[in-house]
């Protein structure tokens, strides 16, 4: 059975998701870590006007990373029909590559339909400690609003 993780990295810093060899490097790195055979593999990759694409292509795996450096934001599709690969662990490189805010990661179990199981992907997200921060105080703003509102007098209560 194939394994597929879908990887999205919101937040990158755009010197870091801007370089097609940092990017080839970063796609290297994930194959040997899969212990892939990169000698196996054709590797492509294309410059449109908003965005990056590598691709490393071989007989029962790919790497595809899309980055976006003006949004930040950099998507990487693993797969391997390889059992002995764990897809999964590819993400550690990427988040120390991108360094991202936001990193949400599906994994898709391929090959294989089971009728009574429930073919929902399994999606973790991690969020870095700065955007919780910054997530934690837009809340308190909000409600703190909230609070102010309920005590100010309204037109008609004048």
């Amino acid at each position: 059975m194939g394994k597929h993780i879908l990887i999205d990295c919101y937040g990158c810093r755009i010197s870091l998701v801007d370089n097609f060899p940092d990017l080839l490097d970063t796609i290297h790195t994930a194959m040997a870590y899969l212990d892939l055979d990169l000698d196996l593999y054709d590797t492509h990759v294309h410059k449109y006007d908003e965005a990056l694409v590598v691709i490393a292509i071989g007989k029962d795996s790919h790497v595809c990373l899309h980055s976006y450096p003006n949004l930040g934001y950099v998507a990487v599709d693993v797969f391997t029909f390889r059992t002995d690969a764990n897809p999964t662990q590819t993400m550690k490189i990427f988040r120390r590559q991108f360094r991202p805010d936001k990193i949400r990661a599906t994994s898709i179990k391929r090959g294989k339909v089971d009728p009574n199981r429930d073919m929902k992907p399994k999606t973790k997200s991690h969020t870095t400690q700065w955007r919780r921060v910054k997530t934690t105080g837009a809340q308190i703003k909000k409600t703190r609003d909230k609070v102010l509102n309920a005590f100010r007098p309204h037109r008609s209560d004048k």
